[in-house]
């Protein structure tokens, strides 16, 4: 539990010997552990810059990049990778397609994603927030609510379907699913903002 003398070592390891793969790669997984997703991202470009970086590594950066709004560089990094049918990478690739505009084709993946695992909660929400993106508010509940009944924890599943309450109107139910978004992930930061708007 001592992550800021890990990643302390670490960096002293690459310091003396910069070609070491597995101390970048662990370097970059302790700084998203310790919630600095920028300083892990910066690391992991830098190992795929030297030529140093492993198709796992590349596949983490592709990941980080996706979940924290670098869409058009996550595209480009998981592209390669989409191909061979993972469910974490194809979620991430198509969560990065969206955010790019691509909304057909993020569609594309998360389908492949249930032909894989016809359970996976993830895809279900991705298809939900796809679809209220595409001003589909009744496929998105749809979608929402096959997420939830897999894994009712899930905090975007959540936020989304509040934000789909309060647009017909249902303002207890709304504030209650980002309360519930929030109780599940405290950075769930539109939640609290939507909360904060519908309460003031």
């Amino acid at each position: 539990g001592q992550l800021d003398k890990a990643i302390d070592k670490a960096r002293q390891v690459l310091a003396r010997s910069p070609d070491i793969k597995v101390a970048d790669e662990m370097l970059a997984f302790m700084l998203q552990q310790k919630e600095k997703p920028d300083q892990a991202i910066e690391t992991l470009r830098r190992s795929v810059a030297s030529g140093n970086a492993t198709d796992a590594m590349r596949v983490r950066l592709g990941l980080l990049l996706s979940e924290n709004g670098k869409a058009q560089e996550a595209v480009q990094i998981l592209a390669p990778f989409a191909v061979k049918g993972d469910p974490d990478v194809l979620n991430a690739y198509g969560i990065a397609l969206a955010d790019s505009g691509h909304l057909a084709e993020a569609r594309q993946q998360f389908d492949r994603v249930l032909q894989v695992d016809k359970t996976n909660a993830s895809a279900y929400q991705n298809l939900g927030v796809v679809a209220l993106r595409a001003g589909d508010s009744a496929g998105a509940m749809s979608y929402l609510q096959k997420a939830l009944e897999l894994n009712d924890r899930l905090p975007l599943a959540l936020n989304t379907l509040g934000v789909i309450y309060a647009k017909s109107g249902q303002t207890d139910r709304a504030i209650d699913a980002w309360q519930k978004a929030v109780q599940y992930d405290r950075h769930q930061y539109d939640a609290l903002y939507n909360i904060a708007i519908i309460a003031s």
